[in-house]
């Protein structure tokens, strides 16, 4: 499901990137790698130009996984978006 975000990603297809990045969050949860696939999919949501999506997904990194890597920095992401 990954690879095929990945793919979409590189096609621009943003949105469809992001609900698929999003997939694979869900189905392979770890700490590890569910924080980077949500990531992914708030980066692509953001490339759609869908900035409460991506702000919503970035909130979602911060309560489930906020001490993976990216969620200890998450909230940079969060205040960018909510300027």
């Amino acid at each position: 499901i990954a690879a095929i975000a990945y793919s979409l990603e590189e096609k621009n297809q943003f949105e469809e990137a992001a609900a698929q990045y999003r997939k694979a969050a869900e189905l392979m949860v770890n700490k590890s790698t569910s924080p980077d696939f949500l990531a992914d999919a708030a980066r692509c949501y953001e490339q759609a130009n869908k900035k409460e999506e991506a702000l919503a997904v970035y909130k979602e990194i911060k309560r489930k996984y906020p001490t993976s890597e990216f969620g200890k920095n998450v909230d940079k992401y969060i205040a960018k978006l909510s300027e």
